[in-house]
């Protein structure tokens, strides 16, 4: 149980990094770096 609950938090922590990272940065810069992350999690999930 504490280890699912340490990995959630470290998720969220990721998560918070990331939104804070694309807040930060120009729109245009914005949609090409979801774009990236969307794609990278596709990849991930076909060859998983």
């Amino acid at each position: 149980m504490s280890k699912l609950l340490r990995g959630s938090g470290l998720m969220a922590m990721i998560v918070l990094m990331t939104i804070e990272t694309i807040r930060s940065l120009k729109p245009e810069s914005q949609m090409s770096l979801v774009l990236i992350l969307l794609l990278n999690r596709g990849r991930r999930r076909r060859t998983g």
